[in-house]
């Protein structure tokens, strides 16, 4: 049985649990920061600098779209992965794309000082980056597989 048979019958490597499960603690907390911020502002934002609330409220409406779109992307692409599925790569991609996307606010809409933390940034960004990567390289190892599999 070649190695791609054994990992489509067998059970996943060790390594998918861990990744998975981290990618999945990781993400949810973005999704809660992202939804928080989004869908009850005043009441999440508070105890913030007035500056940092202004700041967040102002954002465009794109910043929003592609932060939820890194963090969804992100949930959904590691309950993919969790579950073996090859779509696990799409949804990773989009979540990169959102990461990516979004920090170009900080270009567009400079942040007030105090606010953007470059160490965080760049983890975020990496992080997306090497979700990407893993769930392609379970994928090409033949652990990820389509629904109907």
């Amino acid at each position: 049985m070649s190695d791609n048979q054994s990992a489509r019958s067998g059970s996943a490597p060790w390594h998918l649990w861990v990744v998975g499960v981290m990618a999945l603690l990781w993400n949810a907390s973005g999704v809660f920061l992202w939804a928080g911020s989004t869908f009850a502002a005043d009441a999440f934002l508070e105890g913030m600098p007035a500056a940092h609330r202004d700041y967040v409220s102002s954002l465009p409406f794109w910043s929003t779209l592609t932060w939820g779109l890194g963090v969804v992307g992100g949930l959904v692409g590691a309950i993919l992965l969790l579950l073996r599925s090859r779509f696990a790569v799409p949804a990773f991609a989009a979540s990169l794309f959102g990461a990516i996307a979004n920090t170009m606010v900080y270009i567009t809409n400079p942040p007030p000082e105090g606010f953007f933390n470059l160490p965080l940034t760049l983890f975020i960004v990496g992080f997306a980056l090497f979700q990407l990567w893993f769930a392609s390289s379970m994928q090409r190892r033949g652990v990820l597989h389509s629904v109907s599999n």
